[in-house]
């Protein structure tokens, strides 16, 4: 029985030629993707160009206006050393111990006693520098006969911060200082006798006494 030829029979000059030809094909397709792979490489001058916001340089007009954060001042310690309080602010929502050290007796007047406005520091006797509390100008620098040397500061905002019972002074009336500048050491007066060598300290904001030390740390302008 004869077979059936399912392909035709190809002379070698014919299969050569189909060799090569599907040679040449293959070779020209490679050259094309490769062509291609190249192109997407390769932009167009006319196609639009995609930038990245943040390769942008930023422009700033001349109007623009730089703000500098300033210096929050607070209310310091008129003092650089470890002092302690020899005798209190008079202040109502204190306990009756501290509202008692805190009841002075009026000098020169027998049986008379007032409260204190301000708060007294001690340094175990010894004499110690008085730094400013808050930055401002020497508004007044005078003796007086009660509380002794006195310098009062006064700060833009209304605030005024007092040293008392002073032995010297640093600074002169009109001077512009800095907060912690030393302005004076601490010493003697007539109010703070039973105390011997002091410093009194007071705070005032619109003709009103505040409790100092409620007030440390406290932004110089909110107090």
């Amino acid at each position: 029985m004869n077979k059936i030829k399912r392909f035709p029979s190809w002379s070698v000059e014919a299969k050569a030629g189909l060799i090569l030809g599907f040679t040449a094909l293959t070779l020209a397709g490679s050259m094309t993707l490769i062509n291609n792979k190249n192109n997407q490489g390769t932009k167009n001058s006319d196609d639009p160009v995609i930038v990245n916001p943040s390769d942008q340089p930023i422009e700033v007009s001349n109007n623009t206006e730089i703000v500098v954060n300033e210096k929050i001042e607070t209310l310091v310690r008129p003092y650089l050393i470890n002092a302690t309080i020899a005798r209190h602010y008079y202040d109502m929502n204190d306990d009756v111990e501290t509202r008692a050290s805190s009841i002075v007796l009026v000098p020169g007047k027998n049986n008379t006693y007032m409260k204190s406005v301000g708060v007294d520091y001690v340094y175990s006797g010894k004499t110690f520098s008085v730094v400013a509390a808050t930055s401002g100008i020497v508004s007044e620098r005078i003796n007086d006969a009660t509380y002794g040397n006195l310098i009062c500061i006064s700060h833009e905002s209304g605030l005024k911060t007092i040293y008392s019972s002073l032995s010297s002074f640093n600074v002169t009336k009109g001077q512009q200082v800095k907060q912690g500048d030393v302005i004076g050491t601490s010493g003697e007066s007539l109010y703070t006798v039973e105390l011997g060598n002091s410093l009194h300290f007071e705070v005032i904001k619109d003709n009103t006494y505040v409790n100092p030390e409620k007030a440390y740390t406290s932004i110089v302008t909110k107090i």
